[in-house]
């Protein structure tokens, strides 16, 4: 007797709690922080037992108004506010970048979030604090145009050889297809030469897609593309353009590489050797039947007595245009030998292909 009114009851609440279910998926919310201002201080970086390193430095912004009213208001005094932030940078790979580019006076623009909580003064008191939880970091000032290229350049890591990447897209790396090898890692230095002040942090990768006409016994075709898991968007410094004409006619070009070991690992500090690019016809002259087509060269086949070794993989940047990657070379570029690389003229359409499709297949899903 009781079963229908039970149900009745019952059809209701289920009802009821459905509708606070969808109305609470449904409502969003947003805690987004903008700011435009000046670094008041070096930034620092601090690393509590059991915590990610956090870098921390202090933004000024500034309020400027004129009083009195109506017609004298033109000729009021000036008042200005200025008003501190406290800005932190938790995000992997930005807050090296942080660490080493923000400095004192640097005009820059931050969005983030805001933040309450407590932090530890250096007389260890506990404090309120409002932080802003930095996603995202622009250098404003005049002086950062033409940003350091190491940004875009990462160190590719295995058990058995290194090799250096180079940022093409936020979320790409390309590279030679040769380092496809066991145990790659994909580390960022946030733009640093010095490896041993900031060893760099491993930024985990989702694909790697090598040049489907690429095979172990031949140099040709010798690249492949790194789908980061992380997209690489919080700094504005310009990433890499593909190249607009073969064989770039700016023949003075930077390739940006690491020494490395007997064993195949890099050590030292990045080097950014200044080279020109030699004419097709000494390159045949210098590697013979070993130049082929889409290839450019460095260097002569004779170079200097002195030894060392390079990695295996190294961009060429001409201008603003990454022109090449390293493929093989005679000796070391540091000692003038030959070196050569894949001129990415013709492989722009299969880089620029496998992002946009890899792309719209996000987007899809």
């Amino acid at each position: 007797m009781f079963r229908r009114p039970v149900l009745q009851v019952l059809h209701q609440f289920v009802r009821h709690e459905s509708e606070i279910a969808s109305s609470l998926v449904l409502e969003r919310s947003l805690n987004r922080v903008q700011l435009l201002g000046r670094v008041g201080q070096d930034p620092v970086m601090r690393q509590v037992e059991g915590k990610n390193p956090v870098t921390i430095f202090s933004l000024a912004t500034n309020e400027m108004w004129r009083s009195g009213e109506s017609e004298a208001y033109q000729m009021g005094d000036v008042s200005q506010k200025t008003t501190w932030h406290r800005i932190s940078v938790f995000r992997p790979g930005l807050r090296d970048v942080a660490y080493q580019y923000v400095k004192k006076g640097s005009r820059i623009y931050v969005e983030g979030k805001v933040d309450y909580g407590e932090y530890t003064d250096k007389n260890n008191v506990r404090r309120q604090a409002t932080t802003i939880i930095a996603g995202g970091i622009s250098f404003v000032s005049r002086d950062r145009e033409g940003e350091n290229h190491l940004i875009h350049i990462l160190h590719l890591n295995s058990g058995y050889q290194s090799c250096v990447g180079t940022l093409v897209a936020p979320q790409w790396v390309l590279t030679a297809a040769h380092c496809f090898l066991p145990d790659l890692q994909v580390i960022f230095h946030g733009g640093s030469r010095n490896s041993q002040v900031f060893p760099g942090e491993i930024l985990p990768y989702e694909e790697i897609i090598i040049h489907p006409n690429f095979t172990v016994t031949s140099p040709k075709n010798d690249l492949m593309l790194i789908k980061l898991s992380i997209s690489l968007t919080f700094f504005s410094s310009q990433i890499f353009q593909l190249p607009t004409l073969k064989k770039n006619p700016i023949k003075d070009c930077l390739i940006h590489t690491w020494l490395q070991n007997e064993f195949g690992h890099r050590h030292g500090n990045v080097h950014s050797i200044k080279a020109q690019i030699n004419s097709d016809l000494n390159c045949k002259i210098f590697l013979g039947e070993k130049f082929l087509e889409d290839f450019f060269c460095f260097g002569d086949i004779l170079g200097s007595k002195e030894q060392c070794q390079v990695v295996t993989a190294a961009p060429a940047i001409c201008g603003r245009e990454l022109q090449g990657i390293m493929s093989w070379a005679n000796g070391c570029i540091l000692t003038g030998h030959s070196v050569v690389f894949t001129d990415l003229y013709s492989y722009t359409p299969w880089i620029n292909n496998i992002i946009s499709t890899k792309q719209a297949d996000i987007e899809l899903h």
